[in-house]
């Protein structure tokens, strides 16, 4: 059996534009709006890094200063 080596990453990811967006918006769009934006975003994310390989994902600190 191949070892293997565990991978992650260490840090923030980019933010889809669509997210920074709703984050200038977030007064206007109210904050239920915006949190349904969020959570699909890091449903994307997530998903992304798992069709990559890496195996231990996280949220890419999306919510983090957004």
């Amino acid at each position: 059996m191949p070892h293997r080596i565990l991978t992650s990453h260490v840090g923030s990811l980019p933010r889809p534009d669509s997210l920074i967006t709703l984050s200038h918006r977030r007064l206007a769009i109210g904050q239920e709006a915006y949190d349904q934006g969020l959570a699909d975003a890091v449903a994307a994310v997530v998903r992304r890094q798992q069709e990559m390989g890496i195996d231990m994902v996280n949220n890419g600190e999306f919510g983090l200063g957004a």
